[in-house]
Formats: structure tokens, sequence, C-alpha cells
């Protein structure tokens, strides 16, 4: 890896189409299903092509389902309490 740059941002709010090779969420827990895929829409959207998407969550269900419409290649590995949860654009 040649430079890393950390940026911290709303991912629904940020500008960042096609910008990251890595996209890193702490989803928060949607209560509307409207607001879960505009956020997961926008943190896709901010991947570069072939770009990987990383998340933790304790729940893995939903996600494996909606999730695989947003990105390839979706995987999701138990880690004790949680799932992470990884795919690509």
């Amino acid at each position: 890896m040649k430079q890393l740059k950390i940026v911290q941002a709303d991912a629904i709010k940020a500008d960042s189409a096609g910008r990251f090779d890595l996209v890193v969420v702490n989803p928060p827990y949607f209560t509307r299903k409207k607001g879960a895929e505009a956020f997961f829409g926008a943190a896709r959207n901010a991947l570069r092509k072939r770009g990987r998407f990383l998340m933790v969550t304790p729940m893995s269900h939903w996600f494996e389902e909606h999730l695989s419409q947003l990105f390839q290649k979706l995987d999701v590995k138990p880690c004790g309490k949680f799932f992470i949860v990884q795919g690509r654009s």
C-alpha cells in the first residue's frame, strides 16, 4: 500500500462518488427500509471500480438479502457475537 487516507463522512451527505478503494461502515440501526437503502447505496457509489466494502454487524440476515443487490461477491463471516460483511463494487 503506497498511501492511506482516512476520511470520516456521512455516507448519504458526502459527495464522494467513485473516490474510494475501501469503504468501512458501522451502520446505524434503521427503522425504515428506505433509510438503509440510501445509506448502503451511498456507500456503494463511493467505491471505485473493484473497490471493497466492509461492515461489522450483530445481525446478518437482512444485510445478506439486500446487500447482494448492491455488491458483488458478498461474503458474510461470523466473528464472535458479530458478523463481518464484505462485498466488492
